[in-house]
């Protein structure tokens, strides 16, 4: 058991793990996130990372971009600060991982960057990433970083923003379905030059729980 609240989970197979998303809640209501690293045989823990104070992981994806060979587990958090309606600050922490010769891994954050606003979902979309973040759908690659070997997350093409708050994101082929928190589902079209165009929309005032596709066609 891992004695904490588990929140979201993806598989990690670059080196034979799952990523958890936790939190614990401590005998004064004091609540601390984590993302662990467990062996996807054993789940013994392979690594922990401890957030900031007052931030809550959300989302998670597990990701391979155009850029890189290697594959990558993306974090998305929000900072819940009790004076705010809704968290105005979070953050996207990108993990890279390997097994040496020895069979030993190596988790790492390789990458974090602060947002304005909590990145409500994640998904490896067009081998880049589309996160939800408040109210704004972005699209981002994995683009080197200078001459120093290193990799960061570029935000292209315009955001699209016509939400409340975006709080779910799925995608099949060019086709993303975003579920918003007021504003029920929309159906949005990935275009060439990395924007996403608004195709159908479910106009009535519906709170969104999941989004899923059934069919690519239909």
């Amino acid at each position: 058991p891992l004695r904490v609240m588990p929140r979201r989970i993806c598989h990690f197979p670059a080196v034979h793990c799952y990523a958890v998303i936790s939190e614990d809640v401590s005998a004064d209501d004091l609540k601390t996130g984590r993302v662990l690293f467990l062996d996807d045989c054993t789940f013994d823990e392979v690594k922990s990372v401890e957030l900031d104070t007052l931030e809550w992981g959300l989302s998670m994806a597990t990701c391979r971009f155009d850029s890189s060979p290697h594959e990558y587990v993306v974090v998305g958090t929000g900072f819940n600060d009790p004076n705010e309606d809704q968290p105005k600050r979070g953050r996207i922490l990108v993990f890279c991982g390997q097994v040496g010769n020895d069979e030993r891994r190596s988790i790492e954050c390789v990458y974090e960057e602060e947002l304005r606003g909590a990145v409500f979902s994640l998904i490896n979309f067009k081998e880049a990433l589309l996160a939800c973040v408040l109210n704004n759908v972005h699209i981002f690659k994995w683009a080197p970083d200078g001459e120093n070997g290193k990799y960061k997350l570029k935000n292209v093409g315009t955001p699209h923003t016509e939400h409340v708050l975006a709080l779910h994101a799925k995608c099949m082929g060019d086709q993303v379905v975003i579920g918003d928190i007021l504003r029920s589902v929309s159906l949005m079209k990935y275009r060439e030059d990395c924007t996403l165009e608004e195709v159908a929309r479910d106009c009535r005032a519906n709170y969104t729980w999941a989004v899923e596709f059934l069919d690519e066609d239909r």
